[in-house]
């Protein structure tokens, strides 16, 4: 799980100690936070493991190789718009992308799937628009706990061979 670095794209920071509790619980998962070394990523990813009532790992960090490593290890990548999701892609690694900020069918991680999407920046009922590029405000809050745990449970449940040995 990761942040990004517009706050504007960000799933709400109390959603993912609900997510953490029940992605370990639940799925037997353990909960890595990735991301970059910034002030606002590191003060959110304290906040979530002060309040999640199981472990979670805070593995932020300003390494490209190691936040590759720890990506090529995940079972599954959950994350707003950001670069994890796109190396995460590359690597093979299943990834569930929340979209409501930016357009999923835009900037979403190349050739993936769109049912493993959470895409609240399409409007209800509407065909998606890939060539819209506004960001919409407020959406990212649209996005709830078990719309995420749906989306990680049918990735789990759907082969995604690693290309790429891990080392």
């Amino acid at each position: 799980m990761t942040a990004s670095a517009n706050p504007k794209k960000d799933w709400p920071a109390e959603r993912y100690v609900e997510l953490a509790e029940r992605l370990d619980r639940g799925l037997g998962l353990q909960v890595v936070l990735i991301g970059g070394p910034g002030a606002r990523e590191s003060a959110v990813a304290r906040s979530i493991v002060e309040r999640a009532a199981v472990p979670v790992e805070n593995a932020l960090g300003d390494g490209v190789r190691r936040l590759i490593w720890l990506i090529g290890a995940a079972r599954v990548v959950i994350a707003p718009d950001t670069g994890p999701v796109h190396i995460a892609r590359a690597l093979g690694v299943p990834v569930v992308g929340l979209y409501g900020h930016t357009n999923p069918w835009r900037v979403g991680p190349y050739k993936a799937f769109e049912r493993f999407w959470v895409d609240r920046y399409t409007d209800p009922g509407a065909a998606p628009d890939p060539s819209a590029t506004r960001p919409k405000l407020g959406r990212m809050e649209l996005i709830g706990v078990d719309d995420v745990i749906d989306k990680v449970t049918l990735s789990l449940s759907h082969p995604h061979p690693h290309p790429h040995p891990v080392p």
